[in-house]
């Protein structure tokens, strides 16, 4: 009993010790700085997934544990690791549509942290073609198809069986397509004696491979033939055709009525040596040997052919308008439907002509409505129903009439003779023989006769101031036509004018034309004058004529009414009814006063006034020079001389705020003309030379100011135009209002921070004297960050990240970062505008920290974003545990396992794979401290890693 007292005293010495040694390691690891590492961040890899890439690879994603590893093994089933260096790897060459087991373990130094195996699949293939194909149960409509399975280790989903067929004795085919999870299918719905093509396709998830094809025929079947028909191919031929039933014969017989049959070898046979318009009966049998299989016989009909040209054709009742014609019928089997008569007539005597058709089922028919001494040719044609045969030809002519009368074109006198000219009658109706020309003086007549080619006679013999009538006649063979009507003339001679003169009449300036005249034999005539003219300032041209009567003075002379200034006139006269011995001169009259211009447009500008005309309708002469009047309401006058052709003056240095009035004047060599009708234009007021200026002393806000060239006037109306750029946001907006012309300032409220503002002005209906400035408005502070939030965090980090304030109001320079704890702040950063995510390190577990960020531009720090942030606590020990749990167990165990603990921890404490730590360090050597923490750190994880075990 004492002796177990002592054990038991000895067990609980040496459990004292391990807990203080424990509870000293806790607590140094309590005080470590919050910069260091632990090794409790190492692990295996998180979230391992595989992914089917294709059939022969996978890809294989993880996350990484909070500290990085040297590098991971990714190891598939039994085979060894591969290292790699990133958090994703393709795992290629493997076979399809296998599973495989992924592993992958993160590795430090010669530790290592093993993930769960994950399991992954490759991609299915399309798989091969089925193997061998056979067909059994093969009737006349139907067959079996069966097939082998392809050897392929992916699972076969189904089977795709297509097949077509084609009959082998006529033009017939067709398809069929199944699916079946089978090794055999049914092709039904065939034909007899059909070539039928079967496609068999094995499918995986993958899709379907490629088929297997294999063929067979269905069985055939004795018939007579099917769909006999019978075409008529001519007037003595038939066309017998048919499909041949599902088994071939032998040959087969086609019979004609009550003739013997013939032997055909073919499915189409022409029946030839027929009667014309017949009707037939026709059988086709197939022979099969001994075994005769008839069709139900067909009715068939030749065609009609064309009949022959009706016989004889005669001519009857023929008169000078119409005439009967006549034939026989032709010698024809077929029916003869109808008769076409047509025919085509033409004058001798004009060019004209004309036709017409008649059809009727007579053996005769009248040809109307045709005109005398026509040459009239006719087709007569008989018709079946294949069509019109050839025509029978004859012609004739129709009787000539008594021809209209002739018309007088002209006589034209002559001293002692007269040359009459004529034309035929409109109506010839036949050959004209001859024409009588008859001359008619008071009550004495007589005649002439030409032949009846000739249309013009002159007649000799004539008295000088005589009046004489003349008249003519045609004839024909039927006999005499009308008379012309008579036309008269005065037999005489006369004497042109000389001296033909032209010049300028000095009192009115009109053109003149003088000449001298004789006195005419018989009768008293007139003078025709006849006159044209160019206008020089115009290329106008006029022309006119007068007849002035004779009269008994040996000058004459001739002005044209409405004479035109500056015109070049040529002037002829002539006596009467002789305008071919005219004689002529030429004048140019003299320049006139042109009419005023006409004043067309005033064009203000801010220091003149630009004048247009356009040049007078009637310039009246040569415009050589414009002359442009003004005068002003402070009294003020001027001209200013243009040359033509120009019609545009500038006036300048007008005033502002004065009322122009304008006129303008033309010049010819005659005279200055009337002025144009006045125009005013008011010299309106104008912004300055110093333009638009842009102000932005208050924030949000940009003030516009403008002056006038002068206050002495002010202007109706400004029209203000401005956009904005919201530098911060890129948006954009434009606006234009009208002010009032008395305002030289204006306000644009309501902007936002930092937005460049373009803004211009202008006097209404002065659009192109805008003036223009442009500004950016102040910044302003930013709105406070959005989104903030943690991505990660662990006993000593954490990591947030955020997005951009709704508004900006400036120009980003950047970010402050504050990190507080119990109110206190323990860590500032200021980041550039980019980043949008930091890390916070050396930070406590198990504590509450602050974190707030602001946006700064130049308008300084922004509005806060807030969030808190609680660290990862630090795992409990189990030491005490095992030590407990070793007391209620094994006793004699404990004690082993204490004794060796407490001899274990009374060894110098050095890590087997780096060198010692020397206690004799510098406080303010960082890095040394560093070192030092982290290999003490070390060595408590390596003993409570050796005690687990």
């Amino acid at each position: 009993m004492l002796c177990w007292s002592r054990v038991l005293l000895l067990l609980c010495v040496l459990l004292l010790a391990a807990a203080t040694e424990d509870s000293e390691e806790q607590q140094k690891e309590h005080d470590e700085p919050e910069h260091l590492n632990d090794d409790d961040d190492r692990g295996a890899p998180q979230d391992v997934t595989v992914t089917a890439v294709s059939e022969s690879a996978l890809r294989v994603s993880w996350e990484p544990p909070s500290e990085d590893p040297d590098y991971y093994s990714i190891a598939v089933d039994t085979e060894p690791g591969v290292p790699v260096y990133n958090t994703s790897y393709i795992l290629e060459g493997l076979e399809s549509c296998t599973e495989y087991e992924v592993s992958v373990a993160s590795e430090y130094g010669h530790d290592e942290y093993l993930a769960e195996p994950v399991l992954g699949k490759t991609l299915d293939i399309v798989p091969p073609s089925p193997l061998s194909c056979l067909f059994d149960n093969i009737t006349s409509n139907a067959m079996v198809i069966s097939w082998d399975k392809p050897h392929f280790k992916c699972s076969i989903m189904n089977y795709s069986v297509s097949w077509s067929w084609n009959t082998l004795w006529k033009e017939a085919n067709g398809s069929g397509e199944v699916f079946t999870t089978e090794l055999t299918a049914n092709l039904t719905d065939l034909l007899p004696y059909a070539n039928v093509t079967a496609d068999v396709a094995a499918a995986t998830k993958a899709g379907f491979g490629l088929p297997t094809t294999c063929w067979n025929v269905t069985l055939q079947e004795r018939g007579a033939p099917q769909d006999v028909t019978v075409t008529a191919v001519s007037e003595s031929a038939l066309r017998v055709s048919w499909d041949p039933p599902s088994e071939d014969p032998d040959c087969y017989n086609i019979a004609v009525d009550t003739e013997p049959a013939v032997s055909v070898y073919n499915t189409s046979y022409i029946l030839e040596g027929l009667e014309p318009c017949t009707r037939l009966s026709v059988s086709v049998a197939s022979e099969y040997g001994n075994d005769e299989h008839m069709a139900p016989p067909v009715m068939g009909k030749t065609l009609d052919s064309l009949p022959p040209s009706p016989l004889s054709c005669l001519f009857d009742n023929i008169t000078s308008n119409a005439m009967v014609i006549s034939w026989d019928k032709p010698h024809f089997t077929c029916f003869i439907m109808n008769y076409s008569v047509s025919w085509s007539w033409n004058t001798l005597w004009k060019e004209a002509n004309g036709s017409g058709e008649v059809f009727t089922t007579e053996l005769t028919a009248k040809l109307p409505d045709i005109p005398p001494y026509a040459n009239v040719t006719v087709d007569v044609a008989a018709a079946t129903k294949a069509g019109f045969g050839l025509p029978t030809t004859c012609w004739n002519v129709t009787l000539q009439e008594k021809p209209g009368k002739p018309i007088i074109d002209v006589i034209t006198p002559y001293e002692g003779s007269a040359s009459i000219t004529w034309s035929p009658p409109e109506k010839i109706n036949g050959v004209i023989l001859n024409y009588d020309i008859f001359t008619i003086k008071g009550n004495t007549k007589s005649n002439q006769t030409v032949k009846g080619t000739v249309l013009m006679m002159m007649v000799e013999g004539l008295e000088p101031c005589k009046t004489y009538s003349f008249t003519v006649r045609a004839s024909t063979e039927p006999g005499h036509g009308p008379m012309s009507d008579a036309l008269s003339t005065i037999i005489y001679g006369n004497y042109p004018p000389s001296n033909v003169t032209c010049s300028v009449d000095e009192a009115n300036d009109n053109v003149e034309m003088f000449w001298e005249s004789s006195r005419p034999y018989c009768p008293v005539s007139n003078y025709s004058i006849n006159w044209n003219g160019t206008v020089l300032w115009s290329n106008q041209t006029l022309s006119d004529s007068e007849l002035l009567p004779w009269l008994n003075k040996t000058e004459r002379s001739f002005q044209p009414r409405d004479s035109v200034p500056y015109t070049y006139y040529t002037m002829c006269v002539s006596v009467w009814g002789h305008t071919n011995e005219s004689t002529c001169c030429s004048e140019v009259s003299p320049e006139s006063v042109p009419d005023a211009p006409v004043l067309q447009d005033l064009q203000v500008h801010r220091n003149s006034l630009t004048v247009s005309w356009i040049k007078p309708v009637k310039e009246n002469g040569k415009l050589d020079e414009y002359r442009v009047n003004w005068h002003n309401t402070n009294g003020s006058t001027g001209q200013d001389p243009v040359g033509a052709p120009i019609c545009e003056d500038v006036i300048k240095g007008v005033q502002v705020c004065e009322n122009y009035t304008v006129t303008v004047q033309a010049h010819t060599g005659a005279e200055w003309s009337s002025e144009s009708k006045l125009r005013t234009a008011v010299i309106t007021n104008y912004i300055s030379e110093s333009g638009l200026n842009c102000c932005n002393e208050e924030t949000r806000q940009v003030e516009l100011s403008w002056s006038l060239a002068t206050s002495e006037c002010l202007v109706s109306r400004y029209n203000l135009y401005w956009n904005t750029t919201v530098i911060w946001s890129q948006h954009t907006s434009s606006q234009n209002i009208t002010i009032a012309g008395s305002e030289t300032s204006h306000v644009l409220h309501d902007l936002e921070p930092y937005t460049k503002v373009f803004s211009c002005l202008n006097v209404v209906d002065k659009e192109d004297e805008s003036t223009c400035c442009s500004i950016t408005t102040q910044e302003e502070e930013a709105s406070a960050p959005k989104d903030l939030k943690v991505l990660s965090k662990t006993q000593h980090t954490a990591s947030v990240n955020w997005s951009l304030p709704e508004s900006l109001n400036g120009e980003l320079k950047g970010w402050h970062l504050n990190l507080t704890l119990d109110n206190e702040v323990i860590y500032e950063a200021n980041l550039s505008g980019s980043s949008t995510q930091y890390t916070f390190n050396n930070l406590q577990p198990s504590t509450e920290y602050n974190v707030s960020i602001r946006a700064y531009n130049g308008a300084g720090l922004g509005a806060p974003a807030e969030i808190i942030i609680n660290t990862v606590p630090t795992p409990p020990s189990h030491v005490g545990m095992i030590a407990g749990a070793s007391v209620g167990g094994v006793l004699i165990l404990v004690v082993l396992v204490a004794g060796g603990i407490f001899v274990f921890k009374k060894i110098p404490r050095k890590s087997p794979s780096s060198p010692g730590i020397n206690l004799e360090l510098d406080p303010s050597d960082k890095d040394a401290v560093l070192d030092m923490y982290q290999r003490q750190n070390r060595s408590y994880k390596e003993q409570r890693y050796m005690l687990k075990k």
